[in-house]
This record gives C-alpha cells, structure tokens and sequence, in this order.
C-alpha cells in the first residue's frame, strides 16, 4: 500500500535521495515530478520547494529531507546499524554531506545569477566543502560497509555524483578522496543509483 506522494525534481540530490531510500527500505511511495514554480505545485507545498512527501489520507505534508527519509525508513526496513554508537557516527556522517550538498547548491544558485556575484560568498562556500574531504574520506569505509542499501552510502552516492554533474569545474573532490570516488563508483551500476542519476535524467 503507498503510504503517500513524494514531489520532486530529477536532477535534486535531496530528492534523489529520498527516492533511493525509499527502494532500500521497501517503503512504498508514489514519485511525480514537481517544478517549484507552478502554481499548481504551490497549493501542494506553499514554500515551493523539493522535496515534499504528501502522506496518504489525512496525514501531514513533510517538507525536510532528513524527515522524509526518517519517515520512509520508519515505513519499512532499517538502513542505519543497530548499535547505538555505530547509527550516530552514520547519522553524523550524513549531517557532514548533507552541509556539502548545502554549500554546493548555494554556490550552484550563486552561480547562475546574472549579476552581483559575491566572489567572497563563492570561494567562503568552496573552502567550507574542501575543509570537509577529510570526513568524507573517513566516512568512506563506513559508508562503504553498508552499501549499496544503506543510508550514509546513498547519502554519500547523492552528494558527491551531484557535485561531479554540477559543480566538477569548481571541486576536485575525487583527488582528496579517493576512498570515497572508488565507493561511489561502485555503487554507480546499482539499479536504484543508476535510475536517478542526475546526468542521465
């Protein structure tokens, strides 16, 4: 039984990776593509924004990544270890990329403006996600012990893909991690990972 809507863009790293947690856990969800500035998309989620998870009857709108993905594996099987110790250094890895993505999709926005680019903002935005290769890196084994279903190893698998389609000019992260690019190339030929691949969209 579906247990809701998620909206979503192709080409978001945060959607993409509610949809691959979504096959993971087994959680059975409807996907439709959404642009943020129809109006029509509006009466569903007044802020505009992807992704947003609609539960099925009367439940809520769900509009945060991190909550749509707790909500998902909540719904079906567990991708986060048991053990206390070893779900909160996943959970902290997680928190680590998903300040990646953040910075990164600051930068792309930055970017695309017509005028008034802050050079300062820019290189402030690329310094933070270079200061972060190094937990990257750590959290590669990590991520790479739970993959291809676990949820630091799609965390990982749709940050980094995204700053390679995005934002390869401006990062090199592969050469500073290069546990990490070898995991993400391995998971690349995933069915799951493969299908939501922003480049192939």
């Amino acid at each position: 039984m579906t247990i809701g809507q998620l909206y979503g863009s192709a080409f978001s790293p945060y959607v993409r990776l509610c949809r691959l947690v979504a096959a993971k856990a087994g959680a059975e969800v409807g996907f439709r593509l959404a642009d943020p500035f129809d109006p029509e998309y509006r009466a569903v989620n007044p802020l505009g924004k992807v992704p947003a998870l609609k539960m099925a009857g009367d439940g809520p709108l769900l509009l945060d990544t991190g909550l749509i993905c707790r909500t998902l594996i909540g719904e079906g099987r567990d991708l986060l270890p048991s053990a206390r110790a070893e779900r909160l250094q996943h959970e902290a890895d997680i928190a680590v990329l998903t300040g990646v993505l953040d910075l990164g999709v600051a930068l792309l926005m930055e970017k695309r403006r017509e005028a008034d680019i802050s050079a300062k903002w820019q290189q402030r935005r690329i310094d933070g996600i270079e200061r972060a290769y190094p937990l990257i890196e750590a959290a590669a084994p990590r991520a790479a012990s739970s993959a291809p279903d676990g949820y630091l190893a799609l965390m990982m698998v749709s940050a980094l893909q995204w700053l390679d389609f995005r934002l390869s000019e401006e990062l090199d992260w592969r050469a500073a991690c290069p546990g990490a690019a070898k995991l993400v190339d391995s998971l690349a030929e995933d069915p799951d990972v493969s299908a939501t691949d922003p480049s192939r969209a």
